[in-house]
């Protein structure tokens, strides 16, 4: 079935490629789902025993819930059992700075030897954002988990 959609996207019914198309999908469904997802998880038993799976879900439950307010927040800012404000908010940040970044280019003039005088300027990104990246970066990930 990815393949078929794959064929779509590339021969002209889709925008760009199909694979890193799909690609960026599955990793903005894991980043949405980490800051806003409203599933519960265990953590221990009693009155309190669970937390939300999202983020922000996590931050308002703890704010809303707790007596100690600075604590419920400190909480939710650096829980280990999921994610956590801190991290949402530091992904969100470089994802701008990357947008920013990404825009600066350096030219180098090339010129010809046969003919005297004519110089053009090539562009070169300094940032190389494409999906050999992430395919390189889940290698490593799961290479990692593979031999620990």
């Amino acid at each position: 079935m990815v393949i078929m959609l794959d064929e779509l996207l590339s021969k002209g019914y889709g925008l760009g490629a199909g694979v890193p198309l799909f690609m960026a999908i599955n990793i903005c469904s894991h980043f949405v789902l980490a800051g806003f997802s409203p599933e519960h998880i265990n953590v221990g038993e009693g009155k309190d025993n669970f937390e939300y799976e999202g983020a922000i879900f996590a931050l308002f439950h703890n704010l809303f819930s707790k007596s100690n307010k600075p604590a419920g927040v400190l909480s939710a800012l650096s829980r280990l059992s999921g994610p956590n404000v801190y991290r949402l908010a530091v992904t969100i940040a470089l994802v701008f700075a990357m947008i920013y970044v990404q825009q600066y280019r350096v030219e180098i003039k090339l010129s010809s030897r046969k003919m005297r005088g004519f110089s053009q300027p090539y562009p070169i990104k300094m940032i190389y954002a494409s999906n050999i990246c992430l395919i390189c970066y889940t290698i490593i990930v799961a290479n990692t988990y593979f031999l620990s």
